[in-house]
């Protein structure tokens, strides 16, 4: 999904309905990283997961000039309560 932020950045949102025990991977980081500035011309990108990364998937997004936001299941619910930042911040 692309989508704008508040202050006028286009935000990609690749979102996984996953169960707890399915953790995204790097694989799918990889993909996001590659195509959200290029192809799909957003300024900064978020995965957004319904269960957690795997601990190679945080590495690696760690190690990114420019990190994609990552929001597991506890961030998605801090952010319904109000609690959290939102994707895009």
């Amino acid at each position: 999904m692309k989508a704008r932020t508040p202050d006028g950045r286009w935000l990609l949102v690749q979102c996984k309905r996953y169960a707890e025990t399915n953790k995204v991977t790097a694989e799918t980081l990889y993909q996001v990283n590659g195509t959200y500035r290029e192809t799909h011309r957003c300024d900064t990108a978020a995965v957004v997961t319904t269960s957690t990364f795997t601990s190679s998937a945080v590495d690696w997004n760690t190690d990114l000039d420019a990190p994609l936001r990552l929001f597991g299941s506890r961030q998605l619910l801090d952010w319904a309560a109000g609690t959290g930042p939102a994707p895009w911040e």
